[in-house]
Formats: C-alpha cells, sequence, structure tokens
C-alpha cells in the first residue's frame, strides 16, 4: 500500500480541532491550522500541532487535501460551503459535528471540484478549548461517517485512513440513521445530566455530600451551555424521541421500585449491570 501523507488543513482549533491536529502531526502528517482566534494558532504552533497557521479559509484550505471542519455545529454549514468555492479540485472536505443531516440541508451541496463527507467522531470530553486537546483523544474510538450515496469511493477511502492514524476506527452510515443513534448515545446522557444537576438545584440537595455516582453521572453537564442548545436544537426530533423513550423506562423502573417488586427490580438491575459491565470489556470506559 502506498504511503498515505495527505496534506491537512484543521479548521478550528479547540478541543477537538486541536486534538485531531495532535494526533495526525504525530504521525508525520503535515497539518495547517486556521482559528479565528490568532493566539490559539499560535499556541497550536507551540505545541507543534500544526506545522503551518494560516491567516484566512482561503489561504489555509487552497492545496489540502483533507480540510477538516472543527467548528461549533451552528457555524459548520457557512464554514464546509467556504472550504467547497476555495479547495482545489479533488479536495475531500469533512466536519466533526455531531449532528449531520441538518447540516448536510444547510449546506445545499451541488457538484463542485471538492468533496463533502460528513463526519463525527465519537470522543470528546466536558472540557473545551485547546489547552485540554490531547493527541490520544481518538486512540480506540470511533468516527461516523455520513457520506452521500454520489460521494466517490476515493474520499471514502481517504477519511478513513486519515481517522486511522488518528487512532480511531469508521463507521458508516446515513446522516439520519446518525442523529437517531447518537440522540440515544450521545445525546440523551447530557440530557439526563442536566435535568439530575437542575434537579438538585431545585431541591436544595446538600451537594457538599456528593461523591462518586453523583459526580459521575452529572460530570458531561458542565460541557458548554451554547454549544449543547444548538445541538439539541438542530437534533430537536430524534432527541425527543429518545426522551419520551427514556421516560418510559425510566417509569417502569419506578414502579418496580414502588412495589417493592424484587423480581421485576432484579431483573432491571442486573440488565443494566451486564450491559455495562460488557461496555467495560469492549474498552469503551
Amino acid at each position: 500500500m502506498p504511503q498515505f501523507r495527505p496534506n491537512v488543513c484543521i479548521v478550528g482549533l479547540g478541543l477537538i480541532g486541536g486534538s485531531l491536529s495532535l494526533a495526525l502531526s504525530k504521525r508525520g502528517i503535515r497539518v495547517t491550522g486556521y482559528d479565528q482566534n490568532r493566539a490559539v494558532a499560535a499556541k497550536a504552533l507551540r505545541r507543534r500541532a500544526i506545522s503551518r497557521s494560516s491567516g484566512s479559509i482561503r489561504d489555509a484550505v487552497e492545496n489540502a487535501d483533507i480540510v477538516v471542519v472543527c467548528v461549533p455545529v451552528q457555524m459548520i454549514a457557512s464554514s464546509v460551503r467556504k472550504c467547497l468555492v476555495h479547495s482545489k479540485r479533488g479536495a475531500v472536505i469533512t466536519d466533526t459535528g455531531s449532528v449531520k443531516a441538518a447540516i448536510v440541508r444547510k449546506i445545499g451541496l451541488g457538484p463542485g471540484r471538492a468533496e463533502y463527507i460528513g463526519g463525527h467522531p465519537m470522543a470528546g470530553t466536558e472540557k473545551a478549548g485547546f489547552d485540554e486537546a490531547s493527541g490520544d483523544m481518538f486512540l480506540n474510538r470511533v468516527c461516523i461517517l455520513t457520506p452521500r450515496p454520489s460521494v466517490s469511493s476515493r474520499a471514502l477511502h481517504m477519511l478513513r485512513r486519515m481517522w486511522s492514524l488518528a487512532g480511531a476506527r469508521t463507521l458508516v452510515m446515513t446522516p439520519a440513521e446518525h442523529d437517531r443513534l447518537v440522540a440515544r448515545i450521545s445525546h440523551l446522557p447530557h440530557v439526563i445530566a442536566i435535568a439530575l444537576m437542575d434537579y438538585s438545584i431545585r431541591g436544595k440537595a446538600n451537594l457538599r455530600i456528593a461523591s462518586g455516582s453523583f459526580r459521575d453521572v452529572t460530570r458531561v453537564a458542565a460541557s458548554s451551555p451554547s454549544m449543547w442548545q444548538s445541538i439539541f436544537e438542530m437534533n430537536r426530533k430524534d432527541l425527543d424521541r429518545s426522551i419520551t423513550d427514556f421516560a418510559a423506562g425510566l417509569g417502569n423502573l419506578r414502579r418496580a421500585i414502588r412495589r417493592g417488586s424484587r423480581g421485576s427490580l432484579g431483573r432491571i438491575l442486573r440488565k443494566a449491570s451486564n450491559a455495562r459491565i460488557r461496555l467495560e470489556r469492549m474498552g469503551l470506559r
């Protein structure tokens, strides 16, 4: 197999963009970085996350083989459109947003010199910014790719190889399927953490005694409010269905506790425990 050494451009050097830059640079990939905040780009240069900092999107993407747009979800569509205009023929544009169908609709894709494939690495923390970036962020994680039917196999292969270099394995699905799945496995946990924190505040809980379980469950409630508001709004229909289904399951658990039904309660507890143990064995802790 020929050596894979694409010129990569990262637009947005926050937690995800910075981590991807560090991961790829570690593997000898030449990365050009662009961030609206020049101080962030300067930090990325000092940390050797990027080889070159650019002052504009046009300059950053014009020689890139792969462009990865790592900006908040509400800014992705406009940023991708800019990249498509200025990219060279044959370039591949992707993003890292956690909502896909709404972004694809906003981009309004047509024929062009470059190809766009939606992307979403299932990685991150409640922290934000380049200072929190890690070159190991994507190790043993999944990156979902959502190509349109007309996308070339060459473009998809390039992105799969790039994410493999960063340590991730890739899954391919439609934007609609992606949004349904992440509503349950990613967006809903944030809803639950936020609701639990809100309940605790309203209930005047003594948070001074909060220990492991409370801290583990509510960790992601510390994430950026503006970022998650946009994600919830853009995936509201799938998230609404997930919340409805979760509420039904919570109701079943409540009834088992209320009735003192050891059989029903025990089955629910064992099922959840076994599933969590299997998750740990998969290395996804």
